[in-house]
């Protein structure tokens, strides 16, 4: 037990150097801090740094792998570094192997594998889940597109359009690989793992400036994937902004779903009157405020049919005083009166079928 005090002596000593010279780097905006960052974030650069060299200089015995994507902070460590990020390094150059990113890692410590790219297309659907959130919490959901739109075809106009954003629950968003190139395998431990250009096909239900629609965008993406079904998370190492696709005849419209069931209730009312007399930003904030009510309650999307079928419905005295099977027909028998008006909305019969 005696040791162990004089260990965390020199640890906590050497944590506070390090956070005394980044302070005094920041501050003297030294790098890997920047003469325009403020706040605590240049600091935390430099502990960072100060870290990975501190190690290095500790346990000579070891190679250090230091890998970031922050090349701007950092460096690509393909050059010369500025000072005091030279001096740091000093009897530690041998040692000290800086990488901009994981895959570069697996390139020199991971032994290589042959890996066929179907191999990797019939592996990429048990990962779908993943790769949708991180298509979502990236660029596709309504609140960042709101502000960053993204290119989409619509499919009732059949051309590109701007989009903001995907609505509904996860499932109401189908994300299909559609290629897969460029597949470089590796064997870690026991698990194989790869990275590979991956070309996905995104379809759901959208809203675009002048009308709801099913949209498509292509998203192309460089991941680690490891190569075992329902295995570690996989990771998107970069991903390329989405674009619209460019033959609309290629696009797989299926797996989407409709809400007919919840058309009639106030929550898509009060989305019509926004939809069809509000703001740009009055009908962001309904479609938004619609799909986390449709979320929370464990529906689907609402799409341009369900639009359709509540604009007729509204206009029936004692609708909501009918049965299912009553309103469905109801719904149906005044649809074709009520689209009179909608001219915007595409045909029932480009949706079905």
């Amino acid at each position: 037990m005696p040791q162990e005090a004089p260990r965390a002596g020199r640890g906590h000593q050497a944590e506070s150097e390090r956070a005394r010279r980044g302070a005094v780097q920041r501050v003297e905006r030294a790098p890997p801090c920047r003469p325009e960052e403020v706040g605590e974030v240049g600091a935390r650069d430099a502990v960072i740094w100060l870290s990975a060299v501190e190690y290095a200089k500790e346990n000579p015995g070891e190679k250090v792998y230091f890998v970031s994507s922050n090349t701007s902070d950092f460096t690509a460590g393909d050059g010369p570094y500025p000072f005091p990020m030279d001096q740091d390094l000093e009897g530690i150059w041998d040692r000290f192997v800086h990488l901009p990113q994981l895959a570069d890692l697996l390139k020199v410590v991971a032994p290589s594998v042959e890996v066929a790219s179907e191999r990797v297309l019939k592996l990429l659907p048990s990962f779908i889940k993943h790769f949708l959130r991180a298509a979502t919490a990236g660029w596709g959901s309504p609140v960042q597109a709101m502000f960053h739109p993204f290119p989409a075809l619509s499919q009732a106009a059949g051309t590109a359009k701007e989009a903001y954003g995907w609505y509904g629950p996860e499932q109401a968003t189908r994300l299909k690989a559609l290629k897969v190139t460029d597949v470089q395998g590796y064997r870690l431990g026991d698990q194989e793992w790869c990275t590979a250009s991956v070309q996905w096909q995104v379809t759901g239900w959208t809203r675009f400036t002048d009308v709801m629609d099913m949209g498509c965008s292509i998203w192309d993406t460089r991941i680690l994937l490891p190569l075992v079904e329902d295995g570690p998370s996989p990771r998107i190492l970069w991903s390329e902004k989405p674009k619209a696709p460019a033959d609309p005849a290629s696009i797989d419209w299926s797996g989407s779903g409709l809400l007919r069931d919840h058309a009639h209730l106030p929550k898509t009312q009060r989305l019509l009157d926004s939809l069809r007399s509000g703001s740009q930003l009055e009908r962001t904030l309904a479609m938004i405020s619609y799909s986390l009510q449709s979320i929370l309650a464990g529906g689907n999307p609402v799409t341009e049919l369900d639009v359709r079928d509540a604009l007729a419905a509204r206009r029936m005295v004692g609708f909501d005083d009918m049965d299912p099977d009553e309103r469905e027909a109801a719904v149906d028998a005044a649809r074709d009166e009520a689209l009179k008006g909608y001219e915007d909305w595409p045909g029932p019969e480009e949706h079905e079928g």
